[in-house]
């Protein structure tokens, strides 16, 4: 697809061989294109979970409490969990994949465990979306999910 915008006139042309778009037109081809890209499977998950952004992020403090904090801290502490889920709760695999000593792992997954104040399979589906949504929304913004259509309810 070929994409310009011509400054004086103001067109833009969605492609080849076809009329330049008007501002309606141009708005319903800007949320297409952010819906096909929101729709991939990598991130389908996340685009659902955040549709309504206030309650993805009450969500992520109710589950997560003190963990769910931007410091750096908490940041590292929530990739240490998230790496420990996927490499099956195993110290070692974790310790490898973040290139850090497996008794790291240990002390941050035990920080984690300490500041959720229960134990990590207690609700483990839920801590784990909490975790997914966290990482996601430092992605998001809502200015970019509305000009897709999407609105922060």
């Amino acid at each position: 697809m070929t994409g310009r915008v011509v400054g004086e006139a103001g067109a833009v042309w969605a492609g080849e061989n076809r009329p330049p778009l008007d501002v309606v037109g141009l708005a319903v081809a800007q949320r297409q294109l952010v819906l096909a890209y929101l729709t991939h499977p990598d991130i389908a998950l996340n685009a659902l979970l955040t549709r309504d952004l206030s309650a993805a992020r009450q969500f992520v403090k109710d589950e997560l409490g003190e963990l769910s904090s931007n410091s750096e801290r908490s940041r590292r502490l929530r990739a240490t969990l998230t790496a420990f889920f996927e490499e099956g709760m195993s110290w070692g695999r974790t310790a490898e994949r973040l290139n850090i000593h497996q008794n790291t792992v240990i002390y941050r997954v035990n920080q984690a465990k300490d500041l959720l104040g229960r134990s990590l399979t207690e609700r483990r589906l839920e801590l784990e979306v909490a975790l997914r949504l966290a990482e996601a929304s430092a992605n998001l913004s809502a200015g970019a999910l509305a000009s897709a259509g999407h609105t922060d309810q």
